[in-house]
């Protein structure tokens, strides 16, 4: 080794980490949940407010613009945890990203794509998404 960096010191610790044990009760759901309390919620969902989506809110359904790496359960415990509601069915869209042309030239670019979750809700149960 070069005297410009020094030389070389070895440290002879050895690894004091215990083994930690298993739960083999653990459920799925057990873990998930850990997952959304430890995560802030306005970023994993989001209402997506149209017209069309307005409608839909007449027969107890709500859009929401989701990660794209969320699943059904996440999203229902997502909604059912921020809401206070119970849900009934999540329909789940991915759309893709697409490719665009625009300017003089016809440069592409892309948009964004991303993913929407239809939750629809239990009898008796309302979202006010009011802005």
């Amino acid at each position: 080794m070069s005297p410009l960096f020094g030389k070389k010191t070895v440290k002879n610790e050895k690894n004091t980490k215990t083994p930690v044990a298993i739960d083999s009760t653990s459920d799925k759901e057990s873990n998930v949940e850990t997952n959304v309390s430890s995560h802030q919620m306005d970023t994993y969902l989001q209402p997506y407010i149209t017209e069309k989506s307005n409608s839909l809110a007449a027969d107890n359904k709500y859009v929401f613009i989701v990660l794209k790496r969320s699943n059904k359960s996440l999203i229902k415990q997502l909604v059912e945890k921020n809401y206070k509601v119970k849900v009934d069915k999540i329909n789940v869209i991915f759309l893709p990203v697409a490719p665009t042309r625009f300017g003089y030239r016809k440069a592409l670019t892309h948009k964004g794509g991303y993913k929407k979750a239809i939750v629809t809700l239990k009898e008796g149960y309302k979202i006010d998404l009011a802005i």
